[in-house]
């Protein structure tokens, strides 16, 4: 690794410490691409199954990639999460019934797409050209009202890295690459209510700045929504490896303590030096639990917009 951080590592080196850091999530992926590879050989073996073969592999596809979006939702009940959820166990059963059509009646659903073809195209293109107006006119619609909503909002912000992106926009230094060394830092408070710190763990994962968190003797650990894939989620949630995501951990004596896991380092749009990320995160998330502390809704509502930057 070089001075700034960037890796210079060959491909099978890169490959292996990806192993490391998604040992659920890699394996994961692995038994889906053998499992494509078995698809596609049963295809050429047996070429009457094929057309069936084609949607569990989409349904497999979606179960892995996104389906870790459901311990989020159910951890967080944040309604971002909530809503992502629902979308995906729809688009799940949807294929489901699609694989089943297509087993029980093979030539359905090829006949209604020619029969739709022939009907926009030939018997009555009018109605054809107006109907794709109208299609491609209501899903841009859509898009709009999505973009400025409040769901179209958070997603932009977690496509810029969430609290770490908004952190590191902060930061000019380059010096000091990556480091897995913990960065403690001391609150100018002490003496913390552990049933504050739990309470805003619990606000901050309703507004899916964090998506999990963990009750200590003394403190709260909790694990950051970053800028990820969501199937390396599976890592964070259900492997023995506390640091295969990026937490905060705040105790009673108003100690912060700040570990960035690697992958997430490396998926910032630029690097930076990382004690001076990690400060910079633990200042601020010093500075939104004082906020939240305050108690009223306005309070809690501001100690979000200081994470987000939006304060």
């Amino acid at each position: 690794m070089n001075e700034t951080g960037k890796s210079n590592k060959t491909i099978t080196e890169n490959f292996f410490e990806y192993l490391r850091y998604h040992p659920i999530s890699s394996k994961l992926q692995i038994l889906f691409f053998v499992g494509c590879l078995g698809i596609l050989i049963a295809s050429f073996l047996f070429p009457n199954i094929s057309s069936f073969m084609s949607f569990p592999i989409w349904i497999v596809y979606f179960f892995l990639m996104w389906l870790p979006i459901v311990p989020i939702a159910l951890k967080t009940r944040s309604k971002y999460a909530i809503s992502l959820a629902i979308a995906i166990i729809g688009f799940l059963l949807l294929f489901i019934l699609l694989s089943v059509i297509q087993y029980l009646f093979p030539d359905i659903i090829s006949a209604i797409i020619s029969k739709a073809i022939i009907l926009m195209t030939r018997e009555q293109p009018l109605f054809g050209a107006l109907l794709i107006t109208a299609v491609i006119v209501g899903f841009f619609g859509l898009w709009m009202k999505y973009s400025k909503s409040e769901f179209g909002i958070q997603d932009v912000w977690i496509q810029k890295g969430g609290v770490i992106g908004n952190a590191a926009s902060q930061i000019y230094s380059t010096q000091d690459g990556y480091s897995e060394r913990p960065y403690s830092y001391q609150m100018k408070i002490s003496g913390l209510n552990f049933s504050d710190i739990e309470n805003f763990a619990k606000f901050l994962a309703k507004n899916l700045i964090i998506i999990n968190w963990k009750n200590r003797e003394n403190s709260v650990k909790m694990w950051l929504f970053v800028t990820r894939s969501f199937i390396s989620y599976f890592d964070i949630f259900y492997s023995k490896n506390e640091n295969l995501g990026t937490w905060i951990e705040i105790n009673k004596e108003g100690k912060i303590i700040v570990f960035i896991a690697k992958p997430d380092y490396k998926n910032i749009y630029r690097e930076v030096t990382y004690h001076t990320l990690c400060k910079n995160l633990a200042e601020k998330f010093e500075q939104s639990f004082i906020e939240f502390a305050k108690g009223s809704k306005d309070d809690k509502i501001n100690s979000v917009k200081i994470l987000k930057g939006e304060k």
